[in-house]
């Protein structure tokens, strides 16, 4: 592992290797200034070589033997000095904060659940990073879907995949599913403590919570909600002092680990008994390391060797084996504003150690050789923003996150594949004045080359140490020319100098051209040299021949076969020399740009990518030319390139593109025509636009970009990333109206804006259909059956091998569209039908049998008005006035009984006649019966003057029997004065006829039938089948018809009288 050293770290390794050298107590070296002349790194380890020996003669210290002194010491201190001017790194990372969504930087709490979102707490809410999306929970109350605190400290997933979170306001679990959060409420008995911060929840294997807050210790069944609180006592039965840290228990398979103020607490499943300082049986000695100091205390982690590590007395990172039991601690120089407390603690997935403290940044201790290596804010590699770091926690990628008050650092400390370097650490060395050269490669010493032409600087890096040096050379050099053997020809005015002589060397032609060679190559014994002017000169036979060209850049390649030379002409046109011939093809790029819309200006660099194909740099975009058949392709921002204004190429062992623009550097995916970002330049200059690239000899890409030199092994690059981003499904849902949602998302941190999708769902989607950087899919009026949803995804480096999302829906049909459902409705049909059909038959049964009940009650009726007691009556009555010579009353009388039997066979044919004609006949058959019983009563028959009777419908022979039970069953069982009433009137279209009769009443009436035939109804025949025919009318005919009886009282409660109402109403 790299160890990476600060700036003021560095000093501090040459203070020791001093202070080694010197038995250690006799110089103390502090912060060594450099003389800002120094033209070497060798000259100032001189200079300070002697600085530091006179101040030994200073000191008196002549009896320190010389031998202390001696070359080897020197070359002790020089070594280390040699690190300080250009110390680099290769870790990078990146920052998230307000810029990304958050809503403010200070950040607590950070964990990961089982789905490897990454769930960070803060003074105003909890977040929850899906990659595609940030949610942020900020709603406080005490609702299900709000949180009871807004600050938090504490987060913890539970093996059943909910997130406890430890606020303010009490503790809350949330289903991570819905989102539904319950909360609960912990109460101390301890009035002094406010319960108003908990520090860490954890999880045993009894499935118990043990949550750690600032009124003790508490034990809680997560299913019934029941708690107690953990003693604190100094024996077997509790801890014996509070609890105050984030990550405080380490679980084992027979109990865990606590770490508290007095030190280490283990708590034994079996027994339930803790071990600690004041209970230790067996005398470990792990039990009493935080007793040196006192008070401090420390997070505690667990590696993959059943290794437990904290940090004691705020200087010693302890190890403690859990199966041999041995302890070991690593000393290490606590940073001195650093809180005295170890509140971040975690083993990455190399078992390495990373130590987080409160404004003192970083400390990661390497398992591997015992080190340390310290990681501040100001530092140079810029990986922190904030020295005051809260917590620490490791993604899926084995990328460290860091909260601090600033945000968020996600560090990728291990990525070699990409590193950056500084060239120079001089402030103004990012302006204008200072224009590099073009870059080259030594592949005898496996150096790069940079040269710069302000104050004649010449820069290399080194392949094997992976360090950059300077020189300042006697001449303005612009290109460096690494030729057979070692040799190292250096450009000048007019031509090339060897390295150790400036004596002008080859080509001697080239003396008698002007300006400076920026680029040379050679092929088939042929070179090619290119000046500041932008003349090219090819150098065959000793002969010297000049090529018109563009100026500054070297915009001139050699192809892949080694069988052209491919430029820029001097009027921005590509053209090819056969390097053999001489001969010379042009193409009109030009015109064909145009004709493209497309505005080819500045070119830069140009290469032949080995597949056919060249590749043009340009102010505005990116230029592909197949000179075989002489097409144009224009590549832009459109394409994914970080910027249009590119500047160098370069092709790896693999045949891949890759660019550098203002915008960083880009790799191109021929296979989706689309270009990756691997280098973010977002504060790039003009002046990086006047630089190159080179490739090494082992395949490694260099770009240079004005102070900074980039490394990229691709295939290391492409291996780093073989861990793929997970693409992972967040939400399936499918409402009432058969609309499909679907979110989805990358688990890509840092640039998530940055992924692109495609989905696709079988049996709807012929083709991939782009969804740009949209995570989610949306269908409506789906039909029912089983569907696969695929969605592919693709990064901004590239990575097109990311595992498609594929998940299975099934549109669970309707009730209504189920087979079920259609047998049901067939056998509904024809059930509705039958019952149809069957109602048809009943109704025309139905309909005939009611018409024959009305024709049997109608000539029962007839029947019952000519009743033979009532003709033979009739006729004894007729014959007695014969008789007795009564030949006018006979002769009366028997005409009515005569127009009586007419009428009755008349009016039998219909079931309807007019009131007048019903009154008419009612009124013949009660003057026979007035002369049958010997006009012992009298009646009278009304109607009113709002009836007209010769228009008013009534059914005929419907009242006689009526009339008849009156005269009867009320009138002649009684003594005196009787009288019969027949009344009709109309109410709201309705008619109404009243029989009253002044008789004996019902209920007397009743009492003589029973005592002459046992039976109390009263009620005759002719009465009930005329009930029956008012029933019948309005069942069958709509009329709306009744018969009520009145019985009639007097103030006393005597019967005098009945009154039979009869209301007939027809229908509309």
């Amino acid at each position: 592992m790299s160890i990476v050293f600060s700036r003021r770290w560095s000093f501090y390794l040459v203070h020791y290797l001093i202070s080694d050298c010197l038995q250690q107590n006799f110089l103390k070296v502090g912060r060594v200034c450099l003389p800002k002349n120094s033209e070497s790194i060798f000259e100032r380890s001189l200079i300070i070589y002697c600085k530091l020996r006179q101040c030994l003669l200073t000191m008196s210290l002549r009896r320190i033997p010389y031998l202390l002194m001696s070359y080897t010491a020197f070359l002790r201190i020089s070594v280390c000095l040699l690190l300080l001017p250009f110390i680099t790194v290769a870790q990078t990372s990146f920052h998230l904060s307000t810029d990304n969504g958050l809503s403010g930087k200070l950040l607590t709490v950070l964990t990961r659940d089982h789905l490897n979102n990454m769930w960070f707490g803060s003074y105003n809410g909890l977040y929850k990073h899906e990659g595609a999306r940030i949610k942020w929970y900020n709603r406080v109350g005490n609702d299900s879907l709000s949180l009871s605190g807004g600050e938090l400290h504490a987060l913890f997933e539970d093996k059943e995949g909910n997130m406890w979170i430890g606020t303010t306001g009490g503790l809350d679990r949330m289903n991570m599913q819905s989102g539904i959060i319950q909360h609960y409420v912990l109460t101390s008995l301890n009035n002094s403590s406010s319960l108003g911060y908990i520090y860490s929840i954890f999880e045993d294997k009894k499935h118990y919570l043990w949550i750690s807050t600032d009124a003790g210790l508490f034990r809680m069944d997560k299913n019934s909600g029941r708690y107690h609180i953990i003693a604190e006592r100094k024996d077997n039965k509790g801890i014996p002092s509070p609890i105050a840290q984030y990550h405080c228990m380490v679980d084992t398979d027979k109990g865990f680990w606590l770490s508290t103020a007095s030190g280490l607490v283990y708590y034994e499943y079996s027994s339930g008994d803790f071990y600690h300082h004041y209970n230790n049986p067996a005398k470990d000695p792990v039990f009493n390391l935080n007793f040196l100091t006192g008070t401090n205390t420390s997070d505690l982690c667990k590696d993959s060797q059943q290794n437990i590590w904290f940090v004691a007395n705020s200087h010693l990172l302890a190890k403690y084996n859990l199966n041999t039991h041995r302890l070991d601690t690593f000393k290490f120089e606590r940073p001195k504003d650093a809180w005295p407390y170890c509140y971040s603690l975690i083993a990455d997935f190399k078992d390495n150690i990373w130590i987080g403290f409160r404004h003192g940044g970083l400390q990661i201790f390497n398992t591997d050789n015992n080190t340390f290596t310290v990681i501040h804010k100001e530092d140079n590699n810029k990986i922190l923003h904030s020295d005051y770091i809260y917590s620490l926690c490791e993604d899926y990628l084995h990328k460290m996150w860091v909260t601090t008050d600033e945000g968020i650092d996600i560090i990728d400390y291990y990525n070699d594949a990409v590193q950056t370097y500084n060239l120079s650490n001089a402030p103004d060395f990012t302006s204008l004045k200072y224009v590099s050269g073009m870059m080259s490669y030594d592949p005898w010493k496996k150096r790069v080359y940079i040269p710069f032409s302000q104050k004649r600087q010449l820069f290399w890096f080194d392949e094997t140490t992976k360090k950059i040096q300077s020189q300042k050379q006697l001449y303005t050099t612009l290109y460096v020319w690494p030729v057979e053997n070692g040799r190292l020809l250096k450009g000048k005015s007019r031509s090339f100098y060897e390295t150790g002589n400036g004596v002008s060397y080859y080509p001697k032609e080239l003396a008698d051209t002007p300006y400076e060679i920026i680029w040379a190559a050679r092929a088939h014994g042929i070179s090619y040299f290119k000046k500041q002017s932008g003349m090219l000169y090819r150098y065959a036979h000793n002969k010297l021949e000049v090529i018109p060209s563009v100026q500054f850049m070297k915009q001139a390649c050699i192809s892949a076969d080694s069988q052209f030379l491919y430029f820029i002409d001097h009027a921005e046109n590509l053209a090819r020399q056969n390097i053999i011939t001489g001969i010379i093809e042009r193409f009109d790029l030009q015109s064909q740009s145009k004709a493209l819309h497309f505005s080819f200006s500045d070119p830069r660099d140009i290469i032949d990518d080995g597949k056919g194909s060249i590749w043009v740099t340009s102010q505005n975009g990116l230029l592909k030319y197949n000179p075989r058949d002489r097409s144009l392709e224009v590549f832009t921002t459109a394409h994914g390139l970080s910027h249009s204004f590119t500047f160098a190429l370069l092709i790896d062992n693999a045949k891949r593109l890759w660019v550098c623009s203002l915008g960083g550097v880009d790799w191109y995916d021929s296979l989706h025509r689309t270009f990756h970002n691997v280098i973010s330049n977002p504060n790039s200059t003009y002046m990086d636009a006047f630089c190159s690239g080179i490739r090494g000899k082992d395949g490694s890409l260099y770009f240079q970009a004005g102070n900074k030199l980039y490394h990229i092994v691709p295939e290391e690059y492409f291996k780093y990333h073989a861990i793929q981003p997970v693409l992972r499904l967040n939400k399936a849902l499918v409402d009432e109206d058969r609309r499909l949602t679907i979110e989805y998302s990358l688990l890509d941190f840092e640039r998530p804006e940055k992924v692109h999708y495609y989905y696709r769902l079988d049996g709807v989607d012929h083709n991939w259909i782009d969804n740009g950087n949209h995570p989610d899919v949306f269908y409506n009026n789906l039909r029912p059956g089983n569907y696969t949803l695929n969605v592919h995804a693709v990064t901004e480096g590239g990575l097109s091998d990311i595992k498609d999302l594929t998940f299975d829906i099934r549109i669970t049909p309707a009730f209504w569209q189920t087979n079920l459902f259609e047998v049901i409705v067939i056998l509904l049909i024809m059930s509705l039908i039958f019952f149809l059909c069957w109602w048809w038959v009943f109704t025309i049964k139905r309909k005939a049998d009611l018409q024959q009940q009305m024709s049997e009650l109608e000539a029962r009726a007839i029947r019952a008005q000519m009743h033979p007691h009532f003709i033979f009556n009739s006729l004894n009555a007729i014959q007695e006035l014969i008789v007795l010579e009564d030949m006018p009353s006979a002769y009366l009388y028997l005409s009515k009984f005569s127009k009586l039997l007419r009428m009755v066979l008349h009016h039998s044919e219909h079931n309807l006649i007019s009131l007048n004609d019903e009154i008419e006949m009612n009124r013949l058959y009660l003057d026979l019966e007035a002369l049958r019983f010997k006009k012992s009563f009298q009646y009278t028959i009304t109607v009113s003057e709002r009836i007209d009777d010769h228009a008013t419908i009534v059914p005929s022979l419907l009242l006689q029997p009526f009339i008849e039970n009156a005269i009867w069953h009320g009138l002649m069982s009684k003594h005196g004065d009787k009288k019969l009433t027949i009344n009709f009137t109309e109410n709201n279209e309705t008619l109404i006829c009243e029989i009253t009769d002044n008789g004996i009443g019902r209920e007397a009436a009743g009492n003589i039938k029973a005592r002459k035939i046992g039976n109390h109804n009263f009620d005759s025949k002719g009465m009930l089948l005329g009930k029956q025919r008012i029933n019948l009318m309005n069942a069958c005919q709509g009329w709306t018809s009744s018969v009520d009886i009145i019985d009639l009282k007097d103030v006393n409660g005597l019967a005098t009288g009945t009154t039979i109402r009869i209301i007939l109403q027809q229908p509309v």
